[in-house]
């Protein structure tokens, strides 16, 4: 890895550009990510800050100008994934892309529904925080991907966490990565929430699809990542999941899951 605190360079063409436990930006951010593709780079969520200021910093520090982003990729609707949507979009013109429900969620979505209302009562969230909606999002179709060439992102629905959660893999010459979002982690966890909308039974039919992928790296939207070895853990969740009990990050005494 390198870096100065502007962006850090995970390797060549993947940039982490905010994290709240590692210091990037906002507290409560998850990891989001720059990739860049043939088509030029997308941003993978991004954060929790209505205004984004240290997201969009953190982008220009790597070299690229805002106007530069060719889309503005959303796993899920979470406000720590989705909260500087509207900024980021507004000061970059970059189209936004999700799921269809977590579009709505992101345009209309309730706290209740957003699970905002739990997290602000459980002290997670400070209670004056406003989710700022954005309208005029793209569905994500079935195999949506960034266009030609050798360096390619493609959507892969994987539903469970929440109701339209969407990983998305870059294909690059040999080296392949998976941007999970909070659809698992490593170690081999998931994360089923107790609100409305995440589901086990839908995650033990969409998880599947991510098997024998040959992923390189993993990238998820907190804790660890994986820069090689990456498709072991998804595996091992696949493995897990096909038990009685399931392997919830939540229940894991782990502060950073690993093998």
């Amino acid at each position: 890895m390198s870096g100065d605190a502007r962006g850090i360079t995970l390797r060549p063409g993947i940039h982490l550009v905010a994290s709240g436990p590692l210091g990037l930006s906002h507290p409560l951010d998850c990891h989001a990510y720059l990739a860049e593709t043939s088509a030029g780079p997308y941003l993978i969520d991004a954060g929790v800050d209505p205004a984004a200021t240290a997201v969009r910093a953190n982008i220009t520090g790597l070299g690229y100008a805002l106007s530069d982003l060719r889309g503005i990729l959303v796993t899920h609707a979470h406000a720590d994934h989705a909260g500087g949507v509207r900024a980021l979009a507004d000061a970059s013109g970059a189209p936004v892309f999700a799921d269809a429900a977590e579009l709505a969620l992101l345009a209309e979505g309730s706290d209740e529904a957003l699970g905002l209302r739990a997290a602000k009562e459980n002290g997670t969230y400070p209670r004056d925080y406003v989710y700022p909606h954005f309208t005029g999002g793209h569905a994500l179709s079935e195999g949506w991907s960034s266009g030609p060439g050798d360096r390619v992102l493609t959507a892969m629905p994987t539903p469970g966490h929440s109701p339209g959660s969407t990983c998305f893999r870059l294909d690059t010459p040999g080296y392949r990565a998976l941007f999970s979002g909070d659809t698992l982690f490593l170690g081999g966890f998931i994360s089923v929430l107790n609100i409305d909308g995440s589901d086990p039974g839908v995650y033990r039919r969409s998880l599947p699809r991510l098997g024998e992928l040959a992923v390189d790296g993993l990238f998820p939207g907190h804790y660890l990542f994986a820069v090689h070895g990456g498709q072991s853990h998804i595996d091992l969740t696949l493995e897990r999941l096909r038990k009685s009990v399931l392997p919830n990050v939540a229940l894991s005494w782990l502060p950073y899951p690993q093998l």
